[in-house]
């Protein structure tokens, strides 16, 4: 071994949570330890795993910044915690011990830190390749992933119509195979944002809250599966906290409310699980109805937590139409939003709790992470793949993804549930439709891409475009359905019981000109890319994923004194295993009685009228009835059955279920 490791004396351990999973997954993969550092007097060692030698049978090692520069390792052996080298020239031999960390040779033990599985090894071994006679990297395959928005075009519409909105968004499994948990995407969806009041107190960048849920995987789904779930997605202000479904919020403890109680429960019919509301497994391009509209549950408040904080009145509730549930399900409290208010005065008043919604809203695709590898042959060419990526196909050969958008004002719904509430005719809950009460917004043809592929070895600024627009044909769209037309030999139809999908490509050359040096990454054919960048044999399989870990148990507190034992249930405990394969939970409270209700700043006056307007709606209102103003074509998607539940006898009226626990049970 090289003196300078002699030298060893300062260890900084960082990026734990890296070194356990490399600790972990090495044992079958090695390879995932692609990089790691021993930190030394004078300057960091690094190790690098490189994959075969030219020989194709001997796995590579190198180390880096030693005392003569660069030494080369072949594995000798592995077993379940250690890796044993030898160099290739001098009698030196490594164990790595992936128990403990620690590089052990000659008898000395040197900490392992900065282990990485992500890392732009090219500048790191440039120096070593020049020196033995080589220009290329080719072996080095690079972990990325494809980020980006699909953007569709909509008219502007009346800002009046500003009293909520529903639309139609086709649900599908965008991956063949769920990849894990890196894995982050939503299908097409919308954030909406309260109207502003001029002029705000803080700058508009300083005030993000917005409702952003819908159709997606996230990567702290628990129990994924290729078919989409639905969370809600309230955000409180800048992220502090946010609310996914009732009991669902930002992060586990109990002791920060960070929206866990944000959402309350209205159904009687329907179990909302915190890991998300799931579909009906296999669901292949049908269309999810969603949208949101307030309730006036609750008369609107001068004050807030003892303080000069007012809160509106202002439930926005969230209306499902699927095959076998239609209706409201939950709201989020106005608490949820007017909180934020309690710490910055100024703010009061700049909610959804009391402002109205923006008519107009951006409608997108989000792509957070696909899986992608990248690889540069002998010649200096870079390739990538990423993993396959699938959208619905009808017989047409369009794929529809978003239909009959709608805005409305409080006369389509509002005005005539308050009406009830102070002791008018019963309403039916289907939402007005006319001019006066709503308004259908129109798409424009075109769709703009901006999926680009990153990577801890890629700069921001040189970050490279796709170029999926080269395949991706928009002008099908109408006025009321977002469609796409994917086109071109690249693409391929695969064929499913549950019907049809278009498979993207998934290998891509970086193109460069005289004045892009950043380059596009544009679609090629299998057959295009070098044997020798070794994307061929990648895969994306769930076990590689650095993020992949057994799943964790949903739990909710459970000591006597806490809002959910006090005043606690009036049926359960119910369980019901869901197509996601974890088991659910549940208990019926009584509706003012919910836990999410009793940590939203209410009296017990104030809660007992809700709970009255609420066994309005119980008597009146059925989950078979259409509310939303139904898609113009197609199907309507179907929620896991599982989840649609009949209240026990006697609690039929003013009660809910509440998922208190969600996990795998044998």
């Amino acid at each position: 071994m090289k003196k300078v490791l002699l030298f060893a004396i300062v260890f900084i351990m960082t990026n734990m949570v890296t070194q356990n999973y490399c600790a972990a997954q090495t044992k079958l993969k090695p390879e995932n330890c692609t990089y790691f550092q021993i930190v030394g007097s004078a300057k960091p060692v690094e190790w690098i795993f490189v994959g075969p030698d030219n020989s194709g049978k001997n796995k590579k090692w190198l180390e880096l910044n030693n005392s003569e520069g660069a030494t080369e390792y072949i594995e000798t052996e592995r077993d379940e915690w250690s890796i044993y080298l030898k160099a290739v020239k001098g009698n030196f031999d490594v164990q790595i011990d992936l128990y403990q960390m620690e590089l052990i040779t000659d008898g000395e033990n040197f900490k392992i830190v900065n282990a990485k599985d992500k890392y732009d090894y090219s500048k790191l071994i440039e120096p070593y390749n020049k020196g033995i006679g080589q220009n290329n990297t080719s072996n080095l395959i690079k972990n990325g992933n494809v980020h980006g928005y699909l953007i569709a075009t909509v008219e502007e519409v009346n800002k009046s119509y500003n009293a909520g909105y529903s639309m139609y968004a086709a649900a599908w499994p965008l991956m063949k195979e769920y990849p894990g948990r890196s894995f982050q995407s939503g299908l097409f969806g919308t954030w909406m944002f309260p109207a502003n009041r001029e002029p705000l107190p803080v700058k508009e960048e300083d005030l993000y809250t917005d409702i952003e849920g819908g159709l997606g995987w996230w990567n702290d789904t628990e129990y994924p599966t290729t078919t989409p779930k639905f969370i809600m997605g309230g955000v409180q202000l800048n992220f502090d906290g946010w609310a996914n479904g009732p009991g669902a919020g930002k992060g586990r403890d109990w002791n920060e409310n960070k929206g866990k109680y944000g959402v309350a429960q209205i159904s009687p019919w329907l179990l909302f699980p915190p890991d998300g509301l799931n579909l009906k497994q296999g669901t292949n391009g049908e269309w999810f109805g969603n949208g949101y509209l307030p309730l006036p549950l609750i008369e609107p408040v001068s004050t807030t937590a003892g303080k000069n904080i007012p809160s509106g009145n202002q439930c926005w509730t969230l209306f499902l139409n699927t095959g076998n549930f239609k209706g409201p399900v939950a709201f989020f409290t106005p608490y949820f939003w007017s909180e934020a208010s309690i710490k910055n005065p100024l703010l009061k008043g700049l909610f959804l709790d009391t402002r109205p919604s923006n008519a107009n809203k951006e409608f997108q695709m989000e792509t957070q992470y696909i899986h992608s590898f990248e690889a540069t042959d002998s010649k200096g060419q870079s390739y990538s793949r990423m993993a396959l990526t699938q959208y619905p196909v009808g017989a047409d050969g369009n794929s529809e993804l978003l239909q009959r958008l709608m805005v409305y004002n409080k006369s389509a719904l509002w005005d005539k549930v308050s009406a009830w509430f102070k002791g008018g005719n019963p309403t039916d809950g289907r939402i007005g439709i006319e001019k006066s009460n709503a308004y259908m917004q129109k798409f424009e043809k075109g769709v703009e891409p901006t999926w680009e592929v990153q990577g801890d070895h890629i700069p921001e600024e040189k970050r490279s475009l796709m170029n999926i627009s080269s395949f991706m044909n928009t002008d099908v769209t109408d006025s009321a359905t977002l469609r796409i037309r994917w086109e071109g030999d690249f693409v391929k139809i695969r064929k499913t019981n549950n019907g049809d999908l278009i498979t993207l490509p998934q290998y891509y050359k970086l193109v460069k000109s005289g004045t892009n040096d950043i380059g596009t990454w544009t679609a090629v054919v299998s057959g295009d890319v070098p044997a020798e960048t070794g994307l061929h044999e990648k895969n994306f399989n769930r076990a590689n994923d650095e993020y992949e870990r057994e799943s964790l148990t949903y739990l909710t507190p459970n000591e006597d004194n806490s809002s959910w034992k006090t005043p606690g249930p009036a049926a359960g405990p119910f369980k019901v295993k869901i197509g996601d394969g974890s088991t659910l939970t549940y208990y019926w409270y009584r509706f003012a009685d919910q836990p999410a209700l009793l940590n939203a700043n209410l009296s017990i006056n104030e809660r007992e009228e809700m709970q009255r307007r609420v066994e309005l709606l119980h008597r009146n209102w059925t989950k078979d009835r259409e509310y939303l103003p139904p898609p113009l074509t197609g199907k309507l998607a179907y929620l896991d059955e599982a989840l649609i539940v009949t209240p026990p006898k006697g609690l039929e009226v003013g009660f809910v279920p509440i998922v208190t626990k969600q996990g795998l049970e044998k």
